[in-house]
């Protein structure tokens, strides 16, 4: 087993970044649905949306320790783009009016950044910073502060992924350390 695949099998890191980050991500979609002036359906979608991913993010932990080592990495990547998917959604309908949910697209490449690899995080990253590129070019009368806020939302994303990914290469978690030879 390679150093990807055992961070990948590493229960408590997923259980991990599903404990602080679900909430995080339901708290703030919650307060955009809540203060958003879009009314109908980009409420509605958002609400069904964040409901499906809070089912999804509390269930998933429990299927994931019943997985054998080589299905765990490749539920854990499915997990991580499905989640990705469903920010995009909450992000195109509601962010224009509550700004700070671009955050919520920096979760998919922080959570990487802890149990990937650097190329992955970076990969992650530019992914996710794409999709706010495309979001912000899809919404009518962009201006030059407006691209501006988003080059440093954009930077954000991919250095402090990077910065996470640097740290948690440098830690050595109580699982590593049980490998390493004495």
């Amino acid at each position: 087993m390679n150093l990807t695949t055992y961070k990948y099998d590493s229960q408590r890191l997923v259980t991990l970044i599903g404990y602080f980050a679900t909430p995080f991500a339901l708290f703030l979609g919650g307060l955009a649905v809540l203060f958003a002036d879009a009314g109908g359906a980009p409420k509605t979608i958002s609400v069904g949306l964040m409901g499906f991913s809070a089912f999804f993010n509390v269930v998933f932990p429990r299927f994931l320790k019943e997985q054998d080592t080589t299905k765990k990495g490749w539920n854990v990547k499915f997990r991580l783009y499905l989640n990705l998917g469903v920010n995009t959604g909450i992000v195109f309908l509601l962010g224009d009016e509550f700004p700070p949910l671009w955050l919520l697209l920096a979760l998919t490449p922080l959570a990487t950044a802890i149990y990937g690899n650097q190329r992955r995080t970076l990969i992650n990253a530019g992914t996710a910073s794409v999709i706010l590129l495309v979001i912000q070019a899809l919404r009518p009368d962009t201006g030059l502060k407006d691209w501006a806020v988003l080059s440093v939302e954009v930077a954000f994303i991919v250095l402090i992924s990077l910065l996470i990914n640097g740290v948690s290469r440098l830690a050595v978690h109580p699982e590593k350390a049980a490998q390493i030879p004495q």
